[in-house]
């Protein structure tokens, strides 16, 4: 008998969750790694978690990975919306979903920002260091699911 299971989409807050989790293993399994391989080996145990070769080899050096729950709003750090200082102060238009709480008006980000680089990344003022280099960095302002 042949079940077909068919899950619900993933929200994108959902999606960010399994992802940072999935980087917070990564980097517990290259703290651990070395110490679990080494216990491993002197009892003369096999396990199917141990670290295998890849499959062809790695092109990046670092991987920063940013996961800031409760952390700074993207307004203010790398995507800015030109829109919200136009309707500062403003309510919000259209009609309120019964379901949503109750949200005070527009709010501009207190920051300004500018492009950067030959990309043209707009990037905040809180972030100098970062603007400098940021024909080197990879942002990602959206996910989608498929």
């Amino acid at each position: 008998m042949r079940h077909n299971l068919i899950l619900p989409p993933l929200t994108r807050r959902e999606a960010l969750c399994r992802m940072g989790s999935g980087f917070g293993v990564v980097g517990l399994a290259s703290v651990l790694g070395n110490s679990l391989s080494e216990a491993a080996t002197a009892k003369n145990l096999t396990s199917p978690f141990e670290p295998r070769e890849p499959h062809f080899p790695a092109k990046a050096k670092h991987v920063i990975f940013l996961f800031l729950n409760g952390g700074l709003s993207q307004v203010d750090t790398f995507d800015p919306k030109p829109m919200l200082q136009k309707f500062h102060g403003q309510a919000y238009p259209g009609e309120t979903i019964e379901t949503e709480q109750k949200t005070g008006n527009l709010m501009k980000s207190p920051f300004s920002s500018k492009k950067y680089g030959q990309s043209g990344i707009e990037i905040s003022e809180i972030f100098p260091r970062v603007a400098e280099r940021i024909d080197d960095v990879c942002v990602v302002r959206s996910c989608a699911q498929s």
